[in-house]
């Protein structure tokens, strides 16, 4: 049986191998149209004859690792909770909305399997899925059997989405899952006041279970960004209220928030016998592909404006 010591060894091993500043350096010198060559030089992707190609490949290549040498697949699988959200959200329009010829779009990189899930989803076939699972499709399946609008049916599936998982997580990979919940929420009320959204709208798209309280969105909606991010100081060791204060666009901003996540996991990189060097490894490959995206498709990008 593996254990976490030998995950974690092996995942240490592979840390020096990712695409680091210096590396993104050298690929920024090269016109796009060389980008290829040279990430497949630098080992990245193995095949492919696009970027985007090159950038799922190495993500699949990643979930391989991590499968193989993981002690607890019910845990890992989490980190692929974003892919399987998207694969729910067109399993159940499909299944909701008569839409057809959508299986196509389905992600292979879920924690889920494909065909195991359009089964649950699309034919009530819950038999080869986990207890937990069977209990988060049978929920999904009450509270979405009524929705008509798509948009309602999105917000559902993403809140169940996280109940599940930190139902099913183990501390770090909670500790993880919180801080995605909250800063999702603050980077999507930035947003909805962008939008001249009320707060009411916001309140429907907030996620469920992170530190922050619904109730101090509620009494900071309205108001400016110095009392907004005065309000977020007691949370995250006033990371997010410094991120907020520095007023940027909402692109610097988002890679900021994703160089916090990093950071809150980086605490747990080093511990041999948890899953936090396996969670922070993920996080890295996860900023490695942004940053290849970034890089290609902006213009004169600046290597601060990476993760």
């Amino acid at each position: 049986m593996l254990n976490y010591p030998y995950a974690n060894g092996t995942i240490k091993a592979l840390e020096n191998k990712v695409l680091d500043r210096n590396k993104l350096f050298v690929l920024a010198k090269y016109d796009k149209t060389e980008f290829v060559n040279v990430l497949l030089a630098m080992n990245y992707g193995n095949i492919g004859s696009t970027v985007e190609e090159l950038i799922l490949n190495e993500m699949k290549k990643t979930k391989e690792v991590i499968n193989s040498v993981s002690p607890c697949i019910e845990d890992t699988n989490l980190f692929y909770l974003v892919n399987d959200a998207q694969n729910i959200k067109i399993l159940y329009k499909i299944k909701n909305f008569n839409l057809i010829d959508k299986e196509q779009f389905l992600q292979d990189n879920g924690g889920i399997d494909n065909v195991i899930l359009a089964n649950a989803i699309l034919n009530d076939d819950l038999e080869p899925l986990t207890k937990k699972e069977k209990n988060l499709i049978i929920s999904l399946n009450e509270k979405t059997k009524d929705i008509t609008n798509p948009k309602d049916l999105s917000i559902i599936i993403d809140d169940e989405m996280y109940k599940y998982s930190l139902n099913t997580a183990n501390h770090i990979m909670k500790v993880y899952l919180v801080a995605k919940i909250d800063i999702t929420n603050v980077t999507s009320m930035l947003r909805s006041k962008n939008l001249n959204w009320s707060f009411e709208d916001f309140e429907k798209v907030f996620i469920t279970g992170g530190k922050i309280n619904i109730n101090i969105f509620k009494e900071i909606y309205d108001k400016d960004l110095e009392i907004i991010s005065k309000a977020f100081a007691p949370y995250y060791n006033e990371k997010i209220s410094r991120i907020i204060s520095a007023k940027l666009g909402f692109s610097r901003l988002e890679v900021e928030f994703d160089r916090l996540i990093l950071t809150i996991m980086a605490e747990y990189k080093d511990d041999p016998f948890t899953i936090g060097p396996l969670i922070y490894y993920y996080l890295l490959k996860q900023a490695e592909s942004l940053n290849v995206r970034l890089l290609y498709s902006s213009v004169n990008v600046e290597l601060r404006d990476l993760i």
